[in-house]
């Protein structure tokens, strides 16, 4: 009985206290699911696209492949560079593709190889679209004023953090 008083002479003396720490656990709380979203290591999105509608409706060549590996994160799979007849180039994930999800995950074509240290691939890059699922098959158009011999391999990147999730190497 007088420890329940105790409590409640404690909760009572140190209300706005308690209520500025229990609003400021959920504030802290709400931002690192929002900007860290761990969720996202438990959460995958795979993908099963065909070839792109510029390549299934002729012929399809493939330019080069490579295989993933994992920069900061565990990754596997395969990378194609490949050109459609009518001269469309795309980057294609193959179904064995997976990555480890994280947020804000993009696909970017870098000119350093893909054996390089990890900053290399941040000095000379372009940048495709955000990545559409970490796992599966997959299409990036590449767009039409990219020289392609200037870009060695293909990556994974995390903007938000600015680390490398994967690479593969696109040279012939």
């Amino acid at each position: 009985m007088r420890e329940q008083i105790a409590v409640r002479g404690f909760i009572g003396r140190h209300r706005r206290a308690l209520i500025a720490v229990v609003v400021g656990g959920v504030a802290l709380l709400i931002f690192v699911l929002v900007w860290f979203q761990p969720q996202k290591l438990f959460i995958d999105d795979t993908v099963a696209e065909g070839l792109p509608p510029a390549a299934a409706s002729g012929e399809v060549t493939t330019v080069t492949s490579g295989t993933f590996r994992g920069l900061n994160h565990s990754a596997e799979g395969t990378a194609h560079l490949i050109r459609s007849d009518d001269g469309t180039a795309f980057v294609r994930f193959a179904d064995d593709f997976v990555v480890e999800n994280g947020p804000d995950l993009v696909v970017w074509l870098s000119a350093a190889p893909a054996s390089s240290d990890e900053r290399a691939f941040t000095e000379d890059f372009v940048g495709l679209a955000g990545l559409k699922g970490n796992i599966g098959s997959q299409n990036y158009e590449i767009p039409a004023d990219v020289d392609l011999g200037r870009y060695r391999s293909v990556l994974v990147w995390c903007r938000r953090f600015n680390v490398g999730f994967a690479v593969a190497p696109l040279e012939s």
